[in-house]
Parts: C-alpha cells; structure tokens; sequence
C-alpha cells in the first residue's frame, strides 16, 4: 500500500488502488452484488428503503442535517 500511496494521489487513490492492485487478486472468487454496473456479479436483492435516502446506495456517506 505504500507503494501505492501518493501525497497528491487525490481523494479517489483508495479506489485506483483497489481497482489496480486488490480487484485483479479476487476477480474470480467473490460475491458482488452490483445495482449500478450492469453484467458485474448479481443484482442487489430489493431492500426497503427510506424515501431520505432514496437518491443513495449502500455504503454511501450521508449527512443528515
């Protein structure tokens, strides 16, 4: 991961290095469910949801105010 890490690597560096370095490793052993990459994995089993946090997906940061 150091490696990996750059000072100016900006906000998305987790990601470039899970897409790059830890993706490739598990590609062919994981389960994905995947709502917004069609033909990845299997769809996300329908889960009900509060009209708040529509505009969302699982995981994502929300900020209540």
């Amino acid at each position: 991961m150091r490696a990996a890490a750059r000072a100016d690597g900006g906000r998305p560096q987790d990601q470039r290095f899970l897409g790059s370095v830890v993706w490739p490793l598990i590609e062919g052993c994981c389960l994905v469910h995947d709502s917004a990459h069609e033909g990845h994995g299997l769809p996300f089993p329908d889960v009900p949801i509060d009209a708040r946090f529509a505009f969302t997906h699982v995981g994502a940061c929300v900020k209540v105010v």
